[in-house]
């Protein structure tokens, strides 16, 4: 009997201690911004208002993106306007989709260096089933906020991260 109750306090403790474990080390999700654009750039560390202005303008980009996390639309250019290039920098990920699949995709985590003037923005993009035919492909544009001594940024594609 007594050995029994041991046994099970051992298992309460070991079970208590792997749950707070889990709570403690468990990571906020990443919110980026997503929106649509109609034509292809390179990955990027956007630095300045003005370079966004631009592309904004001439890869065809909607006006407006939605938070991951919120799911509220914001104006890019609002959002991300001069004020904010004072004191921040965006990390820029495009990702196409064509007109017959579904797509997974996510940015998974950012990682800093210890001086921070690089990270390391981890994400996912995975092509599902045929999905049916859509009127046109288009391309995701995904913004995450970085810090501003941020001078160089690394891309991975992480497909086998799954989001807990």
């Amino acid at each position: 009997m007594k050995q029994n109750l041991i046994a099970g306090i051992i298992i309460i403790v070991l079970v208590a201690s792997f749950a707070i474990f889990n709570i403690i080390n468990q990571k906020e999700p990443v919110e980026y911004f997503k929106v649509v654009g109609t034509k292809t750039k390179e990955n990027a560390l956007i630095d300045e208002y003005r370079i966004l202005k631009n592309l904004v303008k001439n890869n065809g980009l909607k006006e407006s993106m939605s938070s991951s996390i919120t799911y509220e639309n914001k104006k890019i250019l609002e959002y991300f306007n001069e004020e904010y290039f004072a004191n921040k920098k965006v990390g820029m990920i495009v990702l196409y989709e064509d007109n017959s699949k579904d797509y997974e995709y996510a940015i998974t985590d950012v990682v800093y260096n210890e001086e921070k003037t690089e990270a390391t923005i981890y994400y996912k993009y995975k092509s599902g089933t045929y999905a049916g035919t859509f009127a046109t492909t288009w391309y995701n544009y995904l913004f995450v906020e970085l810090d501003s001594t941020v001078e160089n940024v690394n891309f991975v594609l992480d497909n086998n991260t799954e989001e807990k």
